[in-house]
C-alpha cells in the first residue's frame, strides 16, 4: 500500500468497478453483479381485473416518483394541468436516491451522489428549492492498494486516445445517437476493440478503460456509440470523469426529492406499484393495488429494465418491448460509517483509497461539510464474496477502513449498508448498452407508445445516467404530454 497526492492520479485510477460505476448516479447515477437482461420479478404481481369500472379518470398519471417522475408532475402541473396522479411502488419517494440520518451526525447517502458543472437543470431545480452545495472532498493523500504502474509513454498514449474519443463523440448526435455517421459499424465494436486497434501501450488502455468504466462498466462489453454518447452527452470525458464528482448536495441528494413530493402534495400516493396498463383504447387503464384508474396519458419514469414489471396490454412495439431485455444494469452494496471526527484529515489523508484486494473497493469522505463529524462511504467489493452474515460484513468493513486510515477507524459510531441487488423496485442504478443495441432498439427509447410517454435519466439527451438527466426527461415528457392535451 502506498499514498499519492491529488484525486486521480494514474494509479489510483485503477481501482474497482464500484467506485467507477457510481461516481455519477445517481442517477446517478452509480454497484457491480454480472450484468443480466432479465427484469426482476414484480414485488406485488396480482390477477389483473381490467374490465370493471375504474376510479374517476385522471389528465395524466406518473408512475414512478423518483427524480424524474417527480419533476415531471410538477412541470405538469405548472403547464396547467391540475389532475395529475403519481404512482410509486415503494413507501417513499426518490428513486435511487436514499439519505438515511448517521448516530454522530452525517447522513447515509445510498444512491447518486455528486453534480458537476454543465449539469444546469439540477442545479437551477436546486436553487428554486433552496439547495445548496459544497465542494466534494478530496484534499490530502489518495491510499492506493492497486499494483499497476503507468509510464510516462502510457500516459502520452491515454491523452492522444482521450482527445481522439472526445472528437469522436461530438460527431455523435445526442438526440439521435443511431443517426451518427458509421453508426451501425460503430456500435457493432465495443470501446476495448477500439482501444486495441487505436492505442499501442497498455497502460493507456488502462486508464482509458478506467474512465469508461466510471459511469459505465467494462470496456470490453460496452458498445463504442453507447460511449460516445455517453460522452457527448456528459459534455467530454474530462466532464464525466472528473468535473460530474465536484460538488454534494447540502441535506443529501434525496432531499430534492422530498421537497418535491410536498409541493405535489395529495397527488403523490406511495405503496402503490403497478401491476398492468391496458391502453387498447384512446386512454389508459392501470391497475395498482386493489385500484383500477384512467388517464388521458401515462408517463412510465422508470428505468427501462423496471419498467418490464408492469404488464401491458396489448404488448409493445417490438422495438419498444425489447429494450429492457437488451438492457444491463448494476446492483451493489453501499456502505457508510460515521466517527466523532474525520480523524483522517489530520493525518493528511483524503479519505479515499483504491483497493484490489480488501473487502472494500473504495472510499470517500462523506462527512458534513463544516467537519462536525466524520463519515466515510465505500463500496464493497463483489469481485470477491460477499458474507450473508451481517456482523462478518460489519468485521470486514472495518478491518478495510483500519488498513486505509489506522486504528482509530476501528472506533465508529454508527454502521449503515444499503445492497441494492436486494432492493424490490429497481434492477440496479447504472445502466450499460452492449453493441447492437442502439442502433436496433435505441429510436424507440423515448418515442411514445399511444397514449404511453417515457421519462427517467436513460431517456435524457443530456446528463443521460445522472440526476441533471433524470431532471431534464421528466420536464421533456411533462412538455410532450401537456401538448397532446391541449
Amino acid at each position: 500500500m502506498h499514498v499519492s497526492k491529488g484525486l486521480f492520479p494514474p494509479r489510483s485510477l485503477l481501482g474497482r468497478r464500484e467506485f467507477l460505476r457510481l461516481s455519477g448516479t445517481g442517477a446517478a447515477g452509480a454497484l457491480l453483479l454480472p450484468p443480466s437482461a432479465a427484469a426482476l420479478p414484480h414485488p406485488r404481481a396480482r390477477a389483473f381485473d381490467l374490465n370493471r369500472t375504474p376510479d374517476p379518470r385522471h389528465d395524466v398519471v406518473v408512475i414512478g416518483a423518483g427524480l424524474s417522475g417527480l419533476m415531471a408532475a410538477r412541470t405538469l402541473e405548472r403547464e396547467g394541468i391540475a389532475d395529475v396522479k403519481v404512482l410509486e411502488g415503494r413507501g417513499r419517494v426518490g428513486g435511487r436516491t436514499l439519505n438515511r440520518p448517521l448516530r454522530g451526525g452525517g447522513l447515509s447517502e445510498d444512491g447518486g451522489h455528486w453534480i458537476g458543472p454543465t449539469q444546469d437543470s439540477i442545479l437551477r431545480l436546486m436553487d428554486e428549492l433552496g439547495i445548496g452545495k459544497y465542494p466534494f472532498y478530496r484534499q490530502g493523500k489518495v491510499v492506493d492498494d492497486t499494483e499497476t504502474e503507468i509510464g510516462p509513454v502510457a500516459y502520452l498514449d491515454y491523452l492522444w486516445a482521450r482527445q481522439r474519443l472526445n472528437a469522436l463523440a461530438m460527431t455523435v448526435p445526442v438526440d439521435r445517437p443511431w443517426d451518427a455517421p458509421d453508426a451501425r459499424e460503430i456500435d457493432a465494436m465495443t470501446l476495448q476493440e477500439w482501444m486495441d486497434a487505436n492505442m499501442f501501450t497498455e497502460g493507456g488502455k488502462i486508464l482509458i478503460g478506467a474512465e469508461a468504466e466510471i459511469p459505465l462498466g467494462s470496456p470490453s462489453d460496452l458498445s463504442l456509440l453507447y460511449f460516445l454518447f455517453y460522452v457527448h452527452s456528459a459534455t467530454d470525458i474530462e466532464h464525466l470523469s472528473e468535473k460530474a464528482q465536484s460538488w454534494q448536495i447540502h441535506g443529501g441528494t434525496q432531499l430534492i426529492s422530498l421537497k418535491l413530493a410536498e409541493q405535489l402534495g395529495g397527488a403523490l400516493q406511495v405503496d402503490a406499484a403497478v401491476d398492468a396498463i391496458d391502453y387498447t383504447g384512446d386512454t389508459a387503464r392501470i391497475q395498482y393495488r386493489d385500484h383500477l384508474i384512467e388517464a388521458e396519458r401515462v408517463i412510465v419514469a422508470m428505468m427501462p429494465l423496471d419498467a418490464d414489471r408492469i404488464t401491458f396490454i396489448p404488448e409493445l412495439p417490438r422495438q419498444r418491448a425489447a429494450l429492457p431485455r437488451a438492457w444491463m444494469s448494476s446492483p451493489a452494496i453501499v456502505i457508510n460509517v460515521s466517527y466523532q471526527t474525520p480523524f483522517w484529515r489530520d493525518q493528511g489523508f483524503s479519505g479515499i483509497a483504491v483497493s484490489e484486494d480488501q473487502y472494500l473497493a473504495v472510499t470517500f469522505d462523506q462527512s458534513p461539510p463544516d467537519g462536525s463529524s466524520g463519515v466515510l462511504m465505500a463500496f464493497a467489493n463483489t469481485d470477491r464474496d460477499i458474507p450473508t452474515n451481517y456482523r462478518e460484513r460489519l468485521r470486514l468493513t472495518i478491518a478495510s477502513l483500519t488498513h486505509f486510515f489506522g486504528p482509530q477507524a476501528a472506533q465508529p459510531l454508527d454502521y449503515k449498508e444499503y445492497d441494492w441487488a436486494g432492493d424490490p423496485f429497481s434492477a440496479g442504478a447504472v445502466s450499460v448498452l452492449r453493441p447492437h443495441v442502439l442502433t436496433e432498439l435505441g429510436p424507440a427509447i423515448r418515442r411514445p407508445v399511444g397514449p404511453i410517454h417515457w421519462a427517467g435519466t436513460e431517456t435524457s439527451e443530456i446528463w443521460n445516467g445522472y440526476l441533471d438527466g433524470a431532471v431534464r426527461a421528466g420536464v421533456r415528457a411533462a412538455r410532450e404530454v401537456a401538448v397532446r392535451l391541449v
